[in-house]
């Protein structure tokens, strides 16, 4: 066996850390996480590719392989710094012989900028290359002068790209140009739940079975046309997401599949979905603040009218980056995020009335003994109060509103859209109001946000979707007392869902590592929250399943031909002889069991079914059951069944074995404090369409208690 390549910082991963404060957390923090996140993608590389082409003493040219490079997942946290994570490890790539790191961005302007100087700043001793340097001549040009430097061993290149087709196609010909198909390559894919996955995966299950790959998947995954992953057969493909749902639920012969995932864990400064939305309760979280369930409508519908959350939202905002200036004697860029709509006439109506607003908070500043401002005084004098809930040691009311008045002179108000560009983004030092939808929705970082105000309400929510609209996350812990969550109830609901699931899925791969081959259980959420785990059209219907809980999980097609079931029930025997000896005697009854024991018997009784009961992942949704009730014991019952096969399709059981009601068992499974396994000797008989033998028959039940869950059956 050979042994495993050394990883060794090098110059290039030094430059880059060094752009880190020292003092700060991040920097103690990276070179152990970066060199973790490093192993993990050289392991799988060296299994995949081939030994000896990566690490500190690796050729950096790959020859005589075909082998297929890996794909995986970085797996971080909404805002946890994912991007500082991709420049330090394609530094620390470049040192250890991977040649070329290809950065995929959003295909929003300013995501792309903002990624292409976070990239500049953080390896100042790479040549980066952005979509602007591929264009016409300096493609050629620039692709010869980066052919000829790739001849000398300890060199490497970074190149920023956007995910749109025209990007795309330029960089596939950079990369033909410069010989990239020799080379180990890196290639990160921030954000890789976004475009990239095949959005036709749906139409192909659903309604058109020839329907082609989608045009992004195709330009960066096709292993037929020219694409990325083509041109760069040696570069380990590794997908950057807080939101990895549709790239879980992917088939298992899908190029998006993942062969790996690497967790990447967050500083303590971060504050993220445990402290705005851990609690089952919005009152028990001080942070959070209600608005009414029909504020988005009444916001849209009368656009004459600030509704009373809007109000409460930006007279807390004044407050508390009054009070934050004051206190720290330094004023910064301070921000609130509005965030209600999709729609860029929306944007500017709100804009308009923030900007009125705004400027009434003016005239009461100027004149706060005056009647006719008592109610916004009144206003914010509760901002104020709210404020020292957090904020005990806040400047007194009357400093605030003596600063606040020449400062929000120097309010900006701007809409974040696709509209406006970076040029427009010139934030003032005190008070700056970001009105948008998508664009503020994904990626984009909004430092210094105290305040957001979200009401957009769709009937149903993409989970991955909209945890990404969690701008509020990141490393805010020194502002956090000063910092507000304006939203209603349902939608508090919707996110503290999100952010179980997220946990479940973390711990769930933490504890149990990653199979390429099985199914991941993700959380998702019972009809009537509003949740899709993500976009149905990324997802095959046929394969994509979900596991409700309390309701019964059984093969609708068991093994019942006599020479396979006479082998099937001889397992079993087997394993009840040891487990339940008293099921010889006892035809009918039941006790607890080990989780261990359970997953034996579940692993043996064996089916053909293709409904949501899966042979090879049975004995995980016992495990995942028995984790999440924290216990480790099954509800094992038996009993004998002389239910007939449906007369028109061979075998075929329409509704499992266990309903009929008469002493209501599935209503006492689904109170149950564990899961149950239930097994169903069945009398076989020619006459009910059944060989003449007697066969065994499953049945799992989850408690109501328990996460609904959705995986890919394939």
């Amino acid at each position: 066996m050979n042994k495993p390549a050394e990883i060794q910082p090098g110059t290039h991963f030094q430059q880059a850390l060094s752009v880190i404060d020292e003092s700060s957390e991040e920097h103690e923090a990276m070179t152990e996480n970066t060199t973790n996140i490093l192993r993990t993608i050289v392991d799988k590389y060296e299994t995949t590719v081939g030994t000896g082409y990566v690490g500190v003493d690796g050729v950096g040219e790959v020859t005589d392989n075909t082998n297929v490079a890996p794909v995986g997942l970085l797996y971080g946290r909404i805002q946890s710094g994912k991007t500082r994570a991709m420049i330090l490890t394609a530094a620390l790539a470049l040192d250890n012989h991977f040649r070329i790191a290809v950065i995929l961005t959003s295909n929003i302007n300013r995501l792309v900028g903002q990624t292409h100087q976070d990239f500049i700043d953080g390896m100042p001793t790479v040549q980066i290359y952005s979509k602007a340097d591929l264009k016409g001549n300096g493609l050629t040009t620039e692709a010869a002068h980066i052919a000829r430097a790739l001849e000398d061993k300890d060199f490497g290149v970074v190149i920023v790209g956007s995910k749109g087709p025209q990007v795309l196609q330029q960089l596939t010909e950079f990369l033909t140009k410069i010989g990239a198909e020799k080379y180990p390559t890196i290639i990160f894919d921030d954000e890789g739940d976004q475009a990239t996955l095949d959005t036709n995966t749906g139409k192909r299950s659903k309604s058109d079975p020839e329907a082609p790959p989608s045009t992004i998947h195709s330009l960066v995954h096709s292993s037929e046309s020219v694409s990325l992953r083509k041109v760069m057969p040696y570069g380990v493909f590794v997908s950057v997401t807080g939101t990895p749902q549709g790239i879980f639920l992917q088939n298992t012969d899908s190029r998006s599949r993942l062969s790996f995932v690497h967790l990447l864990e967050a500083g303590e400064q971060y504050v993220g979905g445990k402290v705005f939305f851990g609690e089952s309760s919005p009152a028990d979280v001080p942070y959070i603040r209600l608005v009414d369930e029909n504020e988005n409508i009444k916001l849209h519908e009368d656009e004459s009218l600030v509704p009373e959350g809007l109000q409460a939202a930006v007279c807390f905002f004044i407050v508390s980056a009054t009070a934050i200036g004051i206190t720290t004697g330094k004023w910064q860029e301070y921000k609130m995020l509005c965030h209600t709509s999709v729609k860029q006439s929306d944007h500017s109506a709100v804009k308009d009335l923030v900007d009125g607003f705004v400027s009434n908070i003016i005239g009461a500043l100027r004149a706060p003994n005056d009647v006719a401002n008592a109610l916004i005084i009144t206003q914010l004098r509760k901002a104020y109060d709210e404020l020292l809930l957090t904020c005990t040691d806040a400047p007194s009311f009357d400093d605030i509103l003596k600063e606040a008045k020449t400062r929000i002179l120097h309010r900006k108000l701007f809409t974040v859209n696709a509209k406006s560009t970076n040029d427009e983004m010139r934030y003032s030092k005190s008070y700056n109001f970001l009105i948008g939808g998508n664009t503020v929705g994904r990626g984009l970082a909004i430092k210094k946000l105290l305040v957001t105000y979200y009401t957009r309400l769709p009937k149903n929510s993409m989970a991955d979707t909209m945890y990404q609209h969690a701008r509020m996350f990141g490393y805010r812990k020194d502002t956090l007392a000063y910092t507000r969550v304006f939203l209603s109830r349902t939608l508090y609901r919707r996110f503290r869902e999100i952010y179980k699931g997220d946990e479940d899925a973390r711990k769930y791969i933490e504890q149990n590592g990653f199979d390429e081959k099985g199914a991941l259980l993700l959380k998702t959420v019972m009809p009537g929250v509003g949740l899709r785990p993500t976009r149905p059209n990324v997802l095959d219907a046929d394969k994509v399943k979900v596991l409700y809980p309390g309701r019964a999980i059984y093969p609708n097609y068991p093994v019942y031909k006599k020479d396979e079931a006479d082998k099937v029930t001889a397992a079993v025997n087997k394993i009840m002889k040891q487990v339940a000896p008293e099921f010889l005697t006892s035809p009918k009854n039941s006790k607890k069991i080990s989780l261990e024991d359970a997953q034996r018997l579940a692993k043996a009784l064996k089916t053909h079914a293709t409904n949501s009961w899966s042979d090879k992942h049975v004995s995980s949704y016992l495990k995942t059951f028995a984790q999440q009730l924290g216990d480790d014991t099954v509800m094992l019952e038996w009993r004998e069944s002389d239910r007939k096969a449906d007369d028109t399709v061979g075998g075929y059981i329409d509704n499992g074995v266990h309903f009929g009601g008469k002493n209501g068992e599935l209503n006492r499974w689904q109170k149950a404090k564990e899961p149950t396994l239930f097994i169903a000797k069945m009398k076989g008989a020619k006459l009910s369409k059944w060989d003449d033998t007697s066969f065994y028959y499953p049945t799992i039940v989850g408690p109501e208690s328990l996460n609904p869950y959705i995986f890919n059956k394939s």
